[in-house]
Order: structure tokens, then sequence, then C-alpha cells
């Protein structure tokens, strides 16, 4: 597997979604890889905005990408986690605390 620790940028292209990264997926040259990307602040405050929270903050994701050897689709696993402000519903006092999860998604070029 490579792994690797790369700066993608960001989607321009797409401004509805405010944390979204494209990949060359023939790039990837049929190996698995690794990338980690983290979101600027400016995304995280677009997220924040989006969910209704105060603050979003040290926004990461680990993203695996694995061709699959017929060479039309990949499969993307991805690990996210991020620091959350919201304000408590009870007492309204500031709450921060840790969103985490993950998601498998395939994806089929020119589909």
């Amino acid at each position: 597997m490579s792994k690797e620790v790369r700066s993608v940028e960001p989607d321009r292209t797409t401004e509805a979604l405010e944390f979204s990264r494209v990949v060359d997926v023939t790039a990837l040259q049929g190996k698995r890889t690794e990338m980690i990307l983290e979101a600027s602040e400016e995304e995280c405050a677009a997220l924040a905005r989006r969910f209704g929270v105060e603050r979003i903050s040290n926004f990461t994701a680990t993203v695996v990408l694995t061709p699959y050897s017929s060479g039309n689709k990949v499969v993307m696993k991805a690990t996210f986690g991020a620091d959350v402000l919201q304000a408590c519903v009870v007492t309204l006092e500031p709450l921060t605390n840790r969103a985490q999860g993950e998601f498998v998604a395939e994806f089929v070029p020119g589909a």
C-alpha cells in the first residue's frame, strides 16, 4: 500500500460541498493509496453554519482509495474526526465534543 500525506486542493467547482476533494483516479496507477486530509478554517466555518453549531475545528480525514484490478471501480474508505462546539440544549452552556465516524463508498469512473 502506498501511504502518503499530501496536500490535495479543495474542490472549488462545487460550492454546495463544504469539504470536498477531487482525486484523479488514473494517477493511482492501480495502487492502493492513503491520504490524510485537513479542512481549512473556511471549510470548518461553512460546515458549522450548515449543521447549526457554533464552531467546528480540527477536522481531519484519512482516506484509503483502492482501485479494482479491472479498472472499473475505486473503493474509498474514510475515517474522520472533528471538534464540535455547540450549546447545551438544556443549559445553553457551550459544550465541546469530538465527533468521529467512518464510511465506505464505491466510485465508478465515468458513471
